[in-house]
């Protein structure tokens, strides 16, 4: 009969036990272009894409940013910004709802995700030039 941990036994194992698995799809790569320039086109349109000369902060403060935001008239959303910017990323992540990405990393998800998205005149440029 085998091991006493075989599914035969009281207190054994199970017979076919569940296994966690990857339900990931591949997106070909013009599809993704596609949904991105269509998601930033929408996020535009509804008047949902704010672009800004320059986001930084001169040191890593919560209020800094949530002044800033504030006069953008943002409470919840993304900041896009055309490199990582560790005084940034410092000063937002205390922020609930705020998520600071860089250019290379935003994603179609990310992007419909957010109620209001700020980026920046270079972070657009490098964008539009990935999605060319």
């Amino acid at each position: 009969a085998g091991t006493s941990r075989g599914p035969l036994w009281i207190g054994g194992g199970r017979a076919f036990a569940a296994r966690p698995r990857s339900f990931e799809q591949k997106v070909n790569r013009k599809m993704y272009r596609a949904a991105m320039r269509a998601v930033l086109s929408e996020l535009l349109r509804q008047d949902r894409l704010l672009l800004v000369e320059s986001f930084a902060v001169e040191e890593p403060r919560t209020r800094i940013a949530r002044e800033k935001l504030a006069s953008l008239g943002v409470d919840r959303g993304l900041i896009v910004v055309e490199a990582f910017d560790e005084n940034l990323w410092l000063a937002t992540r205390n922020l609930p709802n705020i998520f600071c990405l860089d250019a290379g990393a935003i994603d179609p998800l990310s992007l419909v995700g957010s109620e209001k998205v700020v980026m920046t005149a270079a972070a657009a440029k490098l964008i539009e030039e990935r999605l060319q």
